[in-house]
């Protein structure tokens, strides 16, 4: 009797273990090892790593000399979490709990669509769907059910980081000359309004600020070099559903890291709560 107790502990333990472990299934080819469902265009690459991380990396254009065809930490990351807000303080994200990951789908590296629903830490349920279509790549992040988080107000999000684009020699920043070879590299708002705002990537600005986000950004385009490839990036919050708010860690160049954020659109006076938010990423 003590040793059937003693095997029904073990394997208790175990099964506990292997849940705390759990994550998505993963693909097993060399090039997208890790990833649950990824996709190779001929502009960048995609994937959402069994651990809910999503990447896209821009591929070199044609005749630059470079064949790169892997994704890595110099990768441009989308972020799936439900943002929380906080008396006197700024909003806080709630990250994904990588134990909760589930899906119907199977790992695939041609991607058009998957749902995968998870939890968030608060214990907030959210349903992921990723859709391709053609070039364009749409992320719905959905909040099924507040968890515990039900003392302040949350929405989803979906947040695309811009990392450093330039690593320049110098510490102090980009010489003259770099400075004017990329004064091309710019960045163009269009506000909920119809405003648009243009900037150039080398300049310094807060991002976070109303001058910058008017009453919100409906799109963006990019046009850059650097880890940008040359390449010309769109984002676009759905109309009706979503709108985008810019962000970036201290007021610097725009070219040294952004984040681009959708959210729920505020509802209408009288109107049900929006609870998806949803980005449209296109990468030429």
């Amino acid at each position: 009797m003590m040793i059937q107790r003693a095997i029904s502990l073990l394997l208790a333990a175990a099964a506990c273990i292997t849940t705390a472990r759990a994550k998505l299934p993963s693909l097993d080819n060399r090039v997208w090892l890790g990833y649950f469902a990824a996709y190779e265009g001929r502009d960048y690459l995609f994937g959402i790593s069994a651990e809910g991380e999503i990447r896209i990396q821009p591929l070199a254009t044609k005749g630059s000399g470079s064949s790169d065809k892997s994704i890595g930490t110099t990768s441009m990351t989308i972020q799936i979490g439900v943002e929380e807000d906080a008396p006197n303080a700024r909003p806080s994200v709630r990250t994904i709990r990588v134990e909760s990951l589930e899906s119907a789908d199977e790992p695939t590296d041609k991607l058009e669509k998957t749902v995968i629903r998870g939890k968030v830490t608060g214990d907030a349920t959210f349903e992921l769907t990723i859709e391709r279509n053609r070039n364009d790549i749409t992320i719905s992040n959905r909040l099924i059910d507040a968890g515990s988080l039900t003392k302040n107000p949350i929405r989803p999000v979906v947040a695309f980081n811009l990392p450093l684009l330039y690593r320049y020699d110098d510490a102090e920043g980009p010489s003259k000359a770099q400075l004017k070879l990329r004064a091309k590299d710019t960045l163009e708002l269009k506000w909920t309004d119809g405003t648009r705002k243009k900037f150039s990537l080398m300049e310094e600005k807060d991002a976070t600020t109303a001058d910058f986000n008017g009453p919100g950004i409906s799109m963006l385009e990019i046009e850059a070099g650097g880890l940008m490839r040359d390449r010309k990036l769109t984002l676009a919050a759905a109309e009706g559903v979503s709108v985008l708010r810019a962000g970036n860690s201290t007021p610097q160049m725009l070219s040294r890291g952004m984040r681009f954020t959708a959210m729920p659109e505020p509802a209408k006076p009288g109107g049900k709560p929006n609870d998806t938010a949803r980005m449209i990423i296109s990468l030429r």
